[in-house]
């Protein structure tokens, strides 16, 4: 059945400080038809595949219409930066790792952070076994690369964790989205996404041998050994609109009410979601996605503290490693630390919208996914 949403009181936001404060209860839920439907474009962080799957199952499967919205998922790619559309005004929120929005509001843009959805790192630096590179020190010199926004920061930060000088000892850092490239040796050492790029190379032949690639042709540089670790996915907020626009501040706390009620939906039904992905014309095959559902739900669940808490010593956590590191040109990435950024008070409305549904599955078991030829 729709909902029929009411705004009970005026939301007040404060600003200038983490942790913006609303008042209660900022909605207030009767059945009934909608008396309005809200549009909503929500950017993604890359092209259609199961590390959206939760956003693609809330719309397809109602969650969003239920709330009184009609969300237009606009897909991300190479060359697009989620926070830098939600910056420019192309759309209303976004999905997007931390250090690319930690990056695009150092620039001036006043992106606030609404709820984190990825408890933990997905992205892994790899070198193929047959460079013979095991450890960032020997990174001096050699060609480096990252896959799809803001993952080289995993490279300037490992490099810099063993005392390497990114602005002199790196050859360079390229952005890429040719998976290829990286077969072909144009690269040394990557920063890409397990549940992605990783299994991109392993359902591949190598281009030197013509057999499949091996997880024993790749290696893998331990990053928890460095403590490098940095928050992905999480759920961004125009600033100047959660202070100046009432009904958008409203249209928030739906938007993660929804979004939470999808991957939830993905952790109790991935087949679901699987197939989901697919028909919204997916780039990839269903064994790749099949995998990439197991490893982003390993990446979610279970979520002791409910989905969408932002854990403060990783927020911490991540900050302090991007305040540390320059770029290969030996600028700062961040000029200063953040103020205002983040707040859970629409997470905590949303959370009162979803009393019942099981938000923390801590019964869920971590999978381990199979990888398929050409990820078919």
């Amino acid at each position: 059945m729709k909902l029929r949403y009411v705004l009970a009181a005026v939301l007040v936001w404060a600003t200038g400080c983490s942790g913006g404060q609303l008042s209660a209860p900022a909605v207030e839920v009767t059945p009934g038809e909608c008396e309005a439907i809200d549009p909503v474009r929500l950017q993604l962080p890359w092209m259609i595949q199961a590390r959206s799957a939760g956003y693609i199952a809330a719309r397809d499967l109602g969650y969003y219409a239920d709330y009184c919205l009609d969300v237009e998922l606009v897909e991300g790619g190479p060359g697009i930066s989620s926070t830098q559309r939600l910056a420019g005004g192309k759309v209303d929120f976004a999905v997007a790792r931390l250090p690319s929005a930690l990056v695009t509001r150092d620039r001036g843009a006043n992106l606030v952070h609404v709820a984190q959805i990825f408890q933990r790192p997905g992205t892994v630096v790899v070198a193929l076994t047959d460079s013979e590179i095991t450890q960032p020190y020997q990174f001096i010199d050699r060609r480096t690369a990252a896959w799809g926004d803001g993952h080289g920061y995993e490279i300037l930060a490992a490099a810099s964790a063993v005392g390497l000088d990114p602005s002199t000892d790196l050859d360079r850092l390229d952005h890429t989205s040719d998976i290829d490239a990286f077969g072909y040796r144009e690269y040394d050492v990557a920063a890409m996404s397990f549940y992605h790029e990783y299994a991109q190379l392993l359902e591949r032949n190598n281009p030197l041998t013509t057999t499949r690639f091996a997880p024993s042709d790749i290696h893998r540089i331990d990053l928890g050994e460095l403590d490098i670790r940095f928050l992905e996915d999480g759920l961004w907020a125009d600033g100047d609109r959660l202070d100046s626009d009432v009904l958008y501040r409203d249209v928030a706390v739906r938007v993660i009410a929804a979004s939470l009620r999808g991957w939830v939906e993905c952790r109790n039904h991935p087949d679901t979601c699987v197939d989901l992905v697919l028909d919204a014309n997916s780039v990839n095959g269903p064994g790749h996605q099949r995998w990439q559902m197991t490893q982003v739900n390993n990446l979610i669940w279970p979520s002791p503290h409910r989905i969408g808490h932002l854990e403060t010593s990783e927020w911490d956590h991540t900050l302090d490693l991007m305040m540390s590191l320059v770029d290969t040109s030996g600028e700062p990435i961040l000029a200063a630390a953040p103020s205002g950024a983040t707040t859970d008070a629409f997470l905590h409305r949303a959370w009162d919208l979803l009393e019942g549904i099981d938000l923390a599955g801590n019964d869920y078991v971590p999978g381990e996914g199979v990888i398929t030829p050409g990820g078919n």
